[in-house]
């Protein structure tokens, strides 16, 4: 479920955290989310914040040249939310670029994503019933049990 003529697959993906857990933070809360489209063949952007809630979050765009879903070590999920059309891509790109960061301990890169889901419900890029099956989907990643199995211990080391 990736290409469909005129449309670009989104999708929610959700990594472990990489490290420690800081001091009053749940490993939960420190697992990473970000907005994935695949726009091509072999070519996925992600949109996201990276850093440490309550000093300091900073947006990122990034094109990998392979599939978010072959990383192995950290990722737990990568969920599809709706197909967006090519034609209004750029939207999608301008209100990842606009969701305000908060500066506190309580918002992070999860709670990042769904300002953009909400963006894209209220732009017409999304269904609300979309957003709402994305958001259950990331908080069941989120929640996944801590094992020793891959990906999560890789995690810890990487």
């Amino acid at each position: 479920m990736s290409q469909n003529g005129n449309y670009f697959a989104v999708y929610v993906a959700v990594f472990e955290h990489k490290g420690g857990i800081f001091p009053g933070l749940s490993r939960e809360f420190m697992r990473h989310s970000s907005i994935v489209v695949h726009v091509g063949d072999a070519a996925f952007d992600t949109y996201h914040v990276r850093g440490t809630p309550g000093i300091g979050l900073t947006y990122i765009y990034e094109r990998y040249p392979r599939d978010p879903r072959s990383n192995t070590t950290s990722l737990l999920k990568m969920d599809f939310v709706a197909w967006v059309l090519k034609e209004r891509y750029g939207e999608l790109q301008q209100l990842a670029g606009g969701v305000v960061i908060q500066k506190n301990f309580q918002w992070n890169c999860q709670n990042w994503v769904r300002e953009l889901l909400n963006a894209m419900v209220a732009r017409g890029l999304i269904t609300a019933g979309e957003r709402d099956a994305a958001i259950a989907r990331q908080q069941e990643a989120v929640c996944l049990a801590f094992t020793s199995e891959s990906p999560n211990t890789a995690a810890l080391h990487g």
